[in-house]
């Protein structure tokens, strides 16, 4: 059974002051007729939410950019996809049984962007032989689209980002799984993307920068970092 103690949830993060999660939580809160909120925090550090986050009544939070990358350090357990991939953008407070019968409160971990992401790529993989993928960023989103795209089965993938040493670090980091090629970016690249996600903020680039990505007449584009008009 959900618990019916009111709790406080939170999206952290700089410029998502047009963040649509606080509408979609608190209507699936009211529509339970569950007594939590959900709110926005612009923050420049989590230091700056450690409080929220140590608060009895804090229930968990969504971890946005910059913060996705230095998350783990509030928490106690970290699920194995968060590990794997270095960021985390979900907070959950949980109860844990101890030896002595009692429960002890800790912070879980978790990375749910990869799994999004995923679904999105093998419903609209067209199964016409090998897949090459973009991912436009370096930062936590980006490593859960790289992630995401080699478990879809993505042949080739590159991480184009204006600071070429992050997109290689990157590269390095998820080798294992298929062909990772840094590339800075914008720029021209050597074959057309099927699959293209973008992760910087969406005032980063001009529409400019992504001219001459769409060459295949097919394929799917998903955005990560949106801002409204």
């Amino acid at each position: 059974m959900p618990t019916t103690t009111a709790q406080h949830y939170h999206i952290f993060g700089q410029g998502i002051s047009q963040s649509l999660s606080p509408t979609i939580h608190n209507a699936a809160f009211a529509h339970y007729g569950l007594p939590h909120r959900y709110d926005i925090k612009e923050c420049n550090s989590l230091q700056d939410v450690k409080p929220l986050i140590e608060d009895p009544a804090f229930g968990g939070s969504s971890v946005t950019m910059p913060h996705k990358l230095s998350a783990g350090e509030f928490c106690a357990q970290v699920a194995d996809s968060a590990t794997r991939l270095g960021a985390i953008n979900t907070l959950i407070a949980r109860f844990i049984d101890t030896e002595d019968g009692t429960s002890k409160r800790q912070i879980h971990g978790d990375n749910t962007d990869w799994s999004g992401l995923y679904s999105l790529i093998k419903e609209h993989a067209t199964g016409e032989g090998k897949q090459v993928g973009l991912v436009i960023g370096a930062g936590g989103a980006a490593r859960a689209g790289v992630y995401a795209m080699a478990q879809a089965g993505i042949e080739r993938i590159y991480v184009g980002n204006r600071t070429l040493a992050k997109a290689e670090q990157i590269a390095r980091d998820f080798e294992d799984l298929c062909p990772v090629i840094p590339v800075e970016f914008p720029s021209v690249l050597p074959e057309a993307p099927d699959v293209i996600i973008g992760t910087v903020p969406g005032d980063a680039m001009s529409q400019d920068a992504f001219k001459g990505l769409f060459g295949n007449e097919k394929g799917l584009c998903i955005e990560m970092a949106y801002k409204q008009e």
